[in-house]
């Protein structure tokens, strides 16, 4: 009788990734002291401010608003405004790259002292993005720690919801699993998993609608039709609801594929299924319009908190080709000429800038985990017959959330005589490479499992210490 093997479990990818990149993220937040990812402070205001139950803010009065960045006071009637602890507000316009963090830790978090803030270019999001933050919040609320402790706490929350979903997505992904990990452990994924803003909470939910998704190809799950169909549902409407581009997951709903799909039977469009599928994805664009609808009610607007984007709506409303033309002229050269590395390797609030050779070697490296076909052939069945049809759909929607993005960049921060498209960072582009992971663009295979395995881990650890190193000195 063939003796069963303890700790079998250990080896497999997604115990394997999902230490990793909890691994990965707990040292990076060592050396990545609070408010130094991207508008952390932003975040970390925004986040408390739903902590303590306002989701939308006020109306300004002529007492002022403490402004973004400064100890002082702003009476611009225009913008909305929230309370929070006076610590917590003057916590959030510290320097980033100078403060004494021992220092913080000794503020008090003396709720009764509150502040009026400005709204912030956060104000807007939705509190969806938010969820695991806000945990990490009260927590923090309720033993009064001092705002680092506070800011901590929701980072720690955010990576452990992140470890969570890259560990389920990993073990019910069918195919692809190394890929995955392979994106989940570059360094700007590893800062993002730390990061209280609202990209995880994006980023996560259509990783594991993507997995779920390619499961229906391998797997006969017609007897959990509506149980997938409705995790889909909810995967792609809190991803849409914490970053409005990922709106185009629902583009991949209908692809969900069953034992006795339409398309593999010949069957009238009017079935329950089809009829399912359709109201699922139309679920978050019903979610999305309600929470515009709320905001609006508010006062708070992307064009109340960025001034260009009031211009561009202006300009687009009379002169739509003009500015239709200059789009494309700045995206052009965005894409010639303004698109640089330094996005891949910039850590700090971009203070960190990755070396050249290492910033090359990783985007070399992840390109060859994106194309390379390391597993072994399936049995053809009649479902999978349609995954070329899925792996087009996949890269055409990694393609669309690109332009969204670098579209809301245009509308918002670029103005109308920059050469490129202004403010495109390389974490953007996180979303399309975790959709493309799961995409083998060839159809043999290419490599065997353990060297494309070993690839992975090897150059993810490299570039991690080549991280850390940069940021540390």
């Amino acid at each position: 009788m063939r003796k069963i093997r303890k700790w079998t479990w250990i080896k497999q990818p997604e115990y394997i990734g999902g230490f990793l990149v909890l691994l990965f993220g707990i040292i990076f937040m060592v050396v990545l002291r609070p408010l130094n990812t991207p508008d952390e402070a932003n975040h970390f205001l925004r986040a408390y401010q739903i902590a303590e139950g306002d989701f939308t803010g006020r109306q300004n009065t002529k007492e002022g608003c403490l402004s973004e960045w400064k100890d002082s006071m702003n009476t611009d009637q225009a913008l909305r405004t929230f309370f929070v602890p006076k610590s917590v507000a003057l916590f959030a316009v510290l320097d980033r790259s100078n403060y004494d963090a021992s220092k913080q830790y000794a503020v008090p978090l003396d709720a009764r002292n509150q502040i009026r803030v400005c709204a912030r270019q956060t104000s807007s999001n939705n509190p969806i993005g938010y969820i695991p933050q806000v945990i990490g919040i009260t927590l923090g609320r309720i033993v009064h720690a001092s705002p680092i402790v506070i800011d901590y706490l929701a980072r720690i929350a955010v990576l452990l919801f992140w470890v969570a979903c890259i560990f389920f997505a990993v073990r019910i992904s069918p195919v692809r699993k190394w890929s995955l990990i392979a994106i989940a452990l570059l360094p700007i994924a590893v800062q993002q998993s730390i990061s209280i803003g609202a990209d995880v909470m994006s980023i996560a939910p259509g990783i594991l609608f993507m997995a779920v998704l390619l499961r229906s190809y391998y797997d006969d799950r017609s007897q959990y039709i509506k149980k997938d169909i409705t995790m889909l549902c909810a995967f792609a409407t809190v991803a849409t609801l914490a970053k409005p581009v990922m709106i185009f997951l629902v583009l991949l709903i209908p692809f969900y594929i069953a034992r006795k799909h339409p398309i593999m039977t010949v069957r009238p469009w009017r079935t329950k299924q089809n009829l399912i599928t359709i109201s699922a994805a139309l679920v978050p664009f019903v979610f999305y319009f309600i929470w515009n609808a709320i905001a609006s009610m508010t006062g708070v607007s992307v064009t109340d908190i960025f001034s260009l984007a009031a211009e561009k709506m202006t300009l687009l409303s009379q002169h739509p080709f003009s500015v239709l033309h200059t789009f494309m002229r700045q995206m052009y050269h965005y894409v010639v000429s303004g698109a640089s590395l330094d996005g891949f390797g910039s850590f700090g609030w971009f203070t960190y800038i990755m070396p050249a050779l290492w910033m090359y070697a990783g985007i070399s490296v992840m390109i060859m985990s994106l194309t390379l076909n390391y597993e072994t052939k399936h049995t053809i069945t009649e479902k999978q017959r349609v995954l070329p049809y899925l792996r087009a759909i996949i890269t055409i929607v990694a393609i669309l959330i690109v332009i969204a993005n670098i579209s809301s960049l245009f509308l918002i921060w670029t103005p109308l005589n920059a050469v490129a498209i202004q403010g495109m960072q390389f974490r953007y582009y996180l979303a399309p490479l975790f959709l493309l992971a799961f995409v083998a663009l060839g159809s043999r295979k290419n490599v065997t499992e353990v060297w494309y395995r070993n690839l992975i881990l090897v150059n993810s650890l490299v570039l991690f210490i080549v991280t850390i190193l940069t940021i540390a000195n």
